[in-house]
Order: C-alpha cells, then structure tokens, then sequence
C-alpha cells in the first residue's frame, strides 16, 4: 500500500474527502486491531468512512468501530426500519461523530422523532440509487413533520459540515 501521505496527496488531486467500507465484500476486518494507523489517519484529518449496516455484519460492528475509536467521524447508512431505532439511538447518543443516512429509514414519524430528540444534525439525506428506488426516502424526508431549517440540514447542510471538516 502506499504510504499515508501518497495516500492524502492523491486525495487531495481527486478532492476525495470520504471513504466507503465494505468489509463483508471485501472480507476485511474493519476494527481498530485490524486497521489500527487508517484509522489514526481518519480521525486526524477527520475523514469520515462511510458504511452500510447490512455490508458491515450489522450494529455489533458499528459499535465496536466507535467505542475503539470514539473520535471518529462514521456514517452509517442503508440502517433499515423497523426496531433499528434500537440499535442506534443509544449509539447517536453516546457518539458525538456518528451520522445515519436516511436511505432506509422508513419508519412512520421517525424523522419527525428523530429530530425532536436529537436535532436534525445527525442525519444525512440518501437514497441508495441506483439499487433501490429513491421515491422512499423522498417521501419520508418531504412529509416529516420538521421545519425547513432542519430538512435543509438533511438534505445537504450536514454532509457539507462534515466534509468541510475534513483536512487534507
């Protein structure tokens, strides 16, 4: 592998500034032991990875990433509905970095809940297009009841925080 800085020079001629994980795909361990200075390289430059729940092996594995690594910027998408609340609520609110995207939060009023209990920040528009119909998301994010202030930061605000952020 290239060295760290050929890495963040290469980034910095393409303007990368997120990564996209698929440890089950690739068949990779994607814990702190297994990748121990990207992960210090992340986190220095606040870069944040990105990572499907169903790709990870599921929240035991978000979890053990954040609490081996808790100043990391992660977003967790393709999250689902129904009961995944379970799973992230406690994470969102013990992880100050952690963001959903809300490709799959399909969840009558979840939105609308989401926000009134940890603001509108922490979510990131999505849709998982092409593979998945983008009408869904749309939806959901159109008829939640949050004010315009909030859906702006879903729909694009949050992410460019969080890209602002990153140092290359």
């Amino acid at each position: 592998m290239d060295s760290f800085e050929d890495l963040l020079e290469k980034m910095k001629l393409s303007n990368i500034r997120a990564f996209r994980a698929f440890p089950l795909e690739h068949k990779f361990l994607m814990t702190r032991v297994a990748l121990g200075s990207l992960y210090d390289f992340m986190i220095e430059r606040s870069i944040p990875p990105f990572i499907s729940i169903s790709e990870s092996g599921g929240w035991h594995l978000i979890e053990q990433i954040l609490s081996n690594a808790p100043d990391l910027t992660l977003v967790v998408t393709e999250h689902g509905s129904w009961g995944q609340d379970r799973f992230f609520r406690p994470l969102i609110e013990k992880y100050e970095n952690l963001y959903l995207d809300i490709s799959r939060y399909e969840l009558d009023g979840g939105i609308s809940d989401f926000c009134a209990k940890y603001g509108a920040e922490k979510l990131l528009f999505g849709t998982g297009y092409p593979w998945r119909n983008p009408g869904g998301p749309i939806l959901m994010l159109t008829q939640a009841d949050i004010t315009i202030r909030e859906r702006g930061k879903i729909t694009s605000g949050n992410l460019k925080r969080i890209l602002r952020r990153v140092r290359l």
